[in-house]
């Protein structure tokens, strides 16, 4: 039977980018070592690294950072294998939410795969709780997409709308959106619009379908869209075709590729008229996950 450990917290530093690299590679294709670099050098938060007292040695990572002054999200908990279910991501998940509280956060959020049980159990004894379920695409080649599914009629038509030219009932909705990082936030459109990056804009596709989005870049240097929203789908006859207008669209203007998150009640409501274009495999679903502090 493994033996409980006991654990240090330390924020990390450059020194550490080792000690990371170690730990993520039990996991395959792991963002974490990507995105070293910006978390360590986040001016509120960080990379945090969590050691065995008895021997020094890095048995864990987390992000802590902010996405409002109030709001904190963890991301990229990794755990050793050898030091799995000793109590080290529980440890280190305690110690994160008690330092958001400290530096200010009355919410602590984070995302978990709908099949990751283990996290499962251990936020909800910490007592987060399951808030929406989304359906996620990662990286969505869109390239690819374009190269293999050619929309019927030609290129349609892709127009890119102001603000001033939305209808005003959806400047009065509020729901979940999703910003670069795929982190969630509860705002208003009117709110996002207001706090927009000049890269930020909304994007009518033949008039059956609008989507809320921005352009972002991959670690990698991949030019990326990541669909923020869909705003509306008016004829689901239509979507596949709309999706492939976009994608044209995109691709035209240099993107290559697509994030896209939809709440999964939306995505099973569409998801049956999508496929080849996008499919069900393509993406995965996960829990939001949030504590009021």
């Amino acid at each position: 039977m493994k033996q409980p450990c006991h654990y240090l917290l330390k924020r990390g530093t450059q020194q550490d980018q080792e000690a990371v690299d170690n730990i993520c590679q039990d996991f395959a294709d792991d963002f974490v070592p990507d995105v070293f670099d910006d978390w360590i050098n986040l001016d509120k938060g960080g990379l945090y690294i969590l050691e065995a007292s008895e021997t020094g040695q890095a048995v864990a990572c987390c992000a802590l950072y902010f996405i409002t002054p109030d709001l904190a999200w963890l991301a990229g908990m990794r755990v050793r294998r050898g030091h799995q279910k000793l109590g080290a991501g529980f440890y280190m998940t305690q110690e994160l939410v008690n330092l958001a509280k400290k530096l200010g956060a009355s919410q602590v959020s984070m995302m978990t795969h709908v099949h990751n049980t283990p996290a499962q159990k251990l936020s909800a004894k910490l007592g987060f709780q399951v808030q929406f379920c989304w359906k996620i695409f990662y990286t969505i080649d869109i390239h690819e997409r374009v190269l293999g599914h050619s929309p019927v009629g030609g290129p349609g038509t892709v127009t890119c709308l102001s603000r001033g030219k939305l209808p005003q009932e959806m400047l009065l909705t509020s729901r979940m959106f999703f910003l670069p990082g795929f982190n969630f936030v509860q705002a208003s459109l009117e709110g996002m619009l207001q706090d927009s990056p000049g890269d930020r804009m909304i994007l009518q596709v033949d008039h059956h379908m609008m989507v809320l989005g921005e352009s972002a870049e991959r670690e990698d240097g991949q030019s990326m869209f990541l669909i923020n929203r869909i705003l509306q789908i008016k004829d689901l006859e239509q979507v596949q075709e709309s999706f492939k207008r976009l994608f044209a669209y995109l691709s035209d203007a240099g993107y290559q590729g697509l994030g896209l998150a939809m709440e999964a009640e939306d995505w099973e409501n569409v998801k049956a008229y999508l496929p080849p274009v996008l499919t069900d495999e393509m993406g995965g679903y996960y829990y939001y996950l949030s504590l009021g502090l």
